[in-house]
């Protein structure tokens, strides 16, 4: 256990609370439980793709059958994200949810103010309406935090550490934006299909992020950090889990959903320890 994030880490570990989420969209809802996607789905000899939720390795739970979503890309619009089908990230944090952006087009809230990839922290009992790009009919996409179910707990006695792991050690901060930045730029234009030079361009990318990260890992135990130092051999691993994955397969032999979710992983793994919009700050990078 990480006593860098401790608290936050133990509460996860130990939380029994499970938090359903409504999405509603029109007349049109659906109940899930986080971690989930929304984003849009292809649908064959039809014009335009539909409004989907799927889990966090991109498996479809369920499509809205009135809202239908732009197909193509309208890059001179900014649209990319029907390339990688994926527009908001719901996961659990504590008690409630956290809904980040994680496509390319901008999604806004109904207040319009823009939603970032920080995300907005929901509770138990609140509602968020979002504005997703492209939908057709431009409904409004709802979320509620509607049921939780408990089992006590034994509260864990330490102290609150900061909230994100760059309020402790800038080192630590670098070290994940380094990985942060190529992955969640992958998962915005991996396709359905990979090509040769996809892979041939995922498996050098992630040869230079596991030197990146053991370089990081030997600096921070060099300056006995250790807790921040066994992070980064925690996300080695899990780096090295999909190089091994995709180390001899050829492209057809890759199960790209799992491939997917396995980013997913990281990302969401590397977005519990800091805030997003820390990567972009020039004081840190």
């Amino acid at each position: 256990m990480y006593n860098l994030v401790q608290m936050s880490r133990i509460t996860i570990k130990n939380q029994t609370n499970k938090v359903e989420v409504e999405v509603r969209v029109g007349s049109e809802s659906f109940r899930v439980s986080p971690p989930f996607i929304i984003g849009r789905v292809e649908e064959e000899n039809e014009e335009l793709d539909r409004l989907a939720i799927k889990d966090s390795s991109g498996k479809l739970l369920y499509k809205f059958n009135g809202v239908r979503c732009r197909w193509g890309c309208d890059t001179s619009k900014g649209d990319y994200d029907c390339v990688s089908h994926e527009h908001v990230l719901v996961e659990t944090e504590g008690d409630g949810i956290r809904v980040r952006h994680v496509g390319r087009t901008k999604t806004y809230l109904q207040s319009s103010q823009e939603l970032s990839r920080d995300g907005v922290f929901m509770g138990f009992g609140s509602r968020l309406a979002m504005r997703i790009p492209g939908l057709t009919p431009p409904e409004l996409v709802e979320l509620s935090t509607v049921s939780t179910s408990s089992t006590p707990t034994p509260t864990p006695t330490v102290s609150p550490p900061p909230q994100h792991a760059s309020e402790q050690d800038p080192d630590l901060l670098n070290a994940l934006c380094d990985v942060y930045e190529p992955i969640n730029a992958y998962l915005g234009v991996l396709g359905d299909v990979l090509t040769d030079k996809d892979l041939d361009g995922l498996r050098n990318t992630l040869a230079q992020l596991k030197g990146d990260v053991s370089g990081a890992k030997d600096a921070l135990r060099t300056k006995h950090k250790y807790e921040q130092a066994n992070i980064m051999d925690d996300l080695y691993n899990r780096l090295d889990n999909i190089v091994s994955m995709i180390s001899v397969a050829s492209p057809d032999r890759i199960d790209v959903p799992n491939l997917k979710g396995r980013l997913r992983e990281i990302r969401s793994f590397i977005t519990s320890l800091m805030r997003i919009d820390e990567c972009n700050t020039d004081n840190q990078r």
